[in-house]
């Protein structure tokens, strides 16, 4: 690939000059940070973005589907217009609820929600709008037990005909299974309790999360509850005997794993993308089951400056480049409320970085929302969007990059290298990259 000179570098924008020029300090914690779940600066971008991926009008997905799992060898092509967002990807083989998973919370209907006489069977089976989805369910006789069982107390996202509709082909049969076990969540939930970042348990249990169940993310926006971005509800708080339906207008789909998810959100996640390839690391962060991802957004990237960044994603910076990514991954599944409930209030994660943990805690802050949880990592980086749900594990986007050493051992290396450099020493994919990082274009 070929390299480039600093001053084709700096040729990309005025934004690179000026970080080339002056070295930047040891990164810092804001001054005011962004806040779990609410749409401040920065988060507010980052949501954009995801709107701007899932609202993509066709999602391909160019996989061998055999059995119910999906492989990366070229086969059949499935195109799923308006499909839910994060799109299918891997569907592991022989998923089944956990056993009680079906079993009886007695959870409260909605208030003021009187219950139907039939149970969540009949209640789908009768609904004009889901008899695609009644024929599923009765082709499958331990759906058919459990949303007939008088003890059940389930919520049912039942996606409606024009759902099915919009597939172009229809996935394999141990597929669809998977995928119906992915609109079932115990409890019973009325649509009252589908708040803005809420995470509902599903009956999808696949082995990329060791054996734990995958999880639905709520989103609302101007009164519409969204499910993972693209899935909006319709129709809600049908009451059956034994747990409630709520109509959607696109199927959900088991999400794809954590790198798929980031490097198909390039506007917030290029640098990191890019990091994880140079790395070597983009395998690990595709198939270590049940992992937590901490995610550096393109603006954190940004704050090392060019220098640092130069050197990190040469050759000779590339040691420290791995070390810094496997410090950002722990090999522990945490969704933001195991962190905001540890009874502490602190958390100590092991990284996939030897060694090496990370000190996370939760602190309230007042503002304009009223008294908000914010999430720090080491006193010094904060989560701005939690809860970005994968195949394999969970991303929390962060403002900062989160070193496991000194910040003098990065700038002593970056420096020593730096000077050392007389013409070329930054491929070209790495300049555009991060030009665009630094001119705000990711």
């Amino acid at each position: 690939m070929k390299a480039l000179s600093l001053l084709a570098v700096l040729a990309c924008g005025p934004a690179l000059v000026a970080a080339a020029a002056v070295p930047r300090p040891p990164a810092a914690a804001p001054a005011k940070s962004v806040h779990l779940f609410h749409r401040h600066s920065h988060a507010a971008e980052l949501h954009r973005s995801v709107e701007a991926a899932a609202d993509a009008s066709t999602v391909l997905v160019d996989e061998q589907l055999d059995g119910g799992a999906a492989s990366a060898s070229a086969g059949a092509l499935f195109v799923l217009p308006h499909s839910s967002m994060p799109a299918f990807d891997v569907v592991p083989p022989t998923v089944r609820p956990k056993p009680g998973f079906f079993a009886s919370t007695h959870a409260a209907a909605a208030p003021g929600v009187l219950p139907d006489t039939k149970n969540l069977l009949e209640l789908v089976a009768s609904h004009s709008t889901l008899s695609t989805l009644a024929k599923l369910v009765n082709e499958r006789d331990a759906f058919v037990a459990a949303l007939s069982d008088p003890n059940a107390d389930l919520t049912v996202f039942a996606p409606s005909d024009e759902a099915f509709d919009r597939l172009h082909n229809t996935p394999p049969s141990e597929a669809v299974t998977e995928i119906l076990l992915y609109h079932i969540v115990n409890p019973a939930v009325p649509a009252a309790k589908l708040v803005d970042g809420a995470l509902l348990t599903t009956a999808y249990s696949p082995e990329s999360l060791g054996g734990r169940p995958q999880k639905i993310r709520v989103i609302t926006r101007d009164g519409i509850i969204r499910l993972n971005w693209h899935s909006n509800v319709e129709e809600t708080d049908l009451v059956a005997k034994n747990g409630v339906v709520h109509v959607i207008d696109r199927l959900l789909f088991p999400p794809p794993n954590a790198f798929w998810v980031v490097a198909h959100l390039p506007l917030e996640f290029a640098a990191l993308t890019l990091a994880l390839k140079r790395a070597e690391l983009s395998d690990a962060v595709k198939t270590t089951p049940a992992i937590t991802v901490f995610a550096p957004t393109n603006k954190a990237f940004a704050k090392l400056g060019l220098r640092r960044l130069a050197y990190l994603f040469s050759e000779a910076g590339r040691e420290k480049l791995v070390q810094i990514l496997e410090y950002h991954v722990s090999p522990a599944l945490v969704y933001s409320p195991d962190i905001i409930e540890s009874p502490t209030g602190n958390t100590t994660l092991p990284t996939l970085l030897k060694g090496k943990v990370l000190e996370v805690a939760v602190k309230t802050d007042d503002d304009d929302h009223g008294e908000t949880n914010v999430v720090e990592i080491n006193g010094e980086s904060h989560v701005i969007e939690a809860d970005g749900i994968a195949g394999n594990g969970v991303l929390h986007a962060i403002d900062t990059v989160l070193l496991p050493f000194e910040w003098s051992v990065l700038d002593t290396a970056a420096n020593a290298w730096f000077g050392a450099q007389v013409d070329g020493f930054m491929d070209a994919e790495t300049a555009g990259v991060l030009g665009k990082v630094f001119a705000g274009q990711h």
